[in-house]
């Protein structure tokens, strides 16, 4: 087992994928895209919260920052719904 950077929970080594993003992230990724084709602009951290099924605003704050650190997404400071998915996963 490992320890995952953005939640700090115990993880299964295999879930992480080559990218070095785990499940859970990429959930968000995905939630994130689609919401912005649909509306197009970026979903609240609430929204984000609902959408991937999870009860807090932090545990999205984590994954959002552990995204943010691997070059996956871009958010502008002190900006709400400001989030854009970059590289790869764009």
């Amino acid at each position: 087992m490992t320890c995952c950077p953005t939640c700090g929970q115990a993880v299964q080594a295999e879930q992480r994928q080559a990218s070095g993003i785990t499940e859970r992230q990429r959930d968000l990724i995905a939630f994130i895209r689609d919401f912005k084709a649909k509306h197009g602009f970026s979903p609240s951290f609430v929204e984000m919260a609902g959408g991937i099924g999870i009860s807090s605003k932090s545990g999205v704050a984590r994954l959002v920052s552990g995204l943010e650190e691997r070059g996956v997404i871009r958010r502008l400071k002190d900006k709400n719904r400001s989030v854009s998915i970059v590289g790869e996963f764009a």
